[in-house]
């Protein structure tokens, strides 16, 4: 999941990861030779869950980006299939392989040979059909009630910068007609002067 993220929202650190595949394929032998002796002890059931994890990722790098030849398409076929309902293989495998188990000793079948594909087969397929059913229809009521932008929109919103406020520049005074444009701000600014007032203009009548 976490591979997933980054190639998603840092592409570039993603791509970085995928060039030492001699390094990756290195930490993938060393890891496994490191944990498989852990099996069963207290160190593998705490560490070695970590270091499988690591390794499981370093696999994935190692592996994303190859071109493969024409005798394995259909396992890498197998693969991304198993790839498409991973999510719900993984969050059901527990609950499904303990219901193949009992089913296997319902029926008298208690041979490790039998059970293990059996409880592989049950947690597989039932994963499967749950991501066909359940998880599949919920991602496509969810982008049809909640679209999510583009990509690409999205990436150009987190590294845009934002806009600084504009200021008007100061406006440019001329020098030569500073000195008239004062004065005429200045009298329409001030009052009129007062005016002597002397008497009505009109002739006044009198009887």
């Amino acid at each position: 999941m976490l591979l997933a993220v980054a190639s998603t929202h840092w592409p570039d650190f993603f791509q970085r990861l995928l060039r030492p595949k001699a390094a990756l394929l290195a930490v993938v032998i060393v890891l496994a030779c490191t944990v498989a002796p852990l099996h069963r002890t207290a160190l593998g059931d705490t560490l070695g869950y970590t270091m499988a994890m690591a390794g499981s990722a370093a696999l994935l790098l190692a592996a994303c980006g190859w071109r493969w030849p024409a005798a394995v398409d259909p396992v890498a076929r197998a693969m991304a299939f198993l790839g498409r309902c991973s999510y719900s293989i993984y969050i059901w495998h527990v609950a499904l392989a303990n219901e193949a188990a009992r089913l296997a000793a319902w029926l008298g079948i208690d041979h490790p040979g039998v059970v293990v594909p059996l409880q592989y087969a049950v947690a597989i397929t039932g994963g499967y059909v749950i991501a066909v059913l359940v998880e599949r229809p919920m991602i496509w009521l969810r982008d049809r009630w909640i679209p999510a932008a583009p990509r690409g929109d999205r990436r150009e919103s987190a590294t845009r910068p934002e806009p600084s406020p504009q200021v008007a520049p100061p406006a440019r005074i001329d020098q030569a007609t500073a000195p008239a444009r004062s004065g005429r701000l200045r009298n329409a600014l001030e009052p009129p002067p007062a005016r002597a007032y002397h008497g009505p203009s009109w002739p006044l009548q009198t009887s």
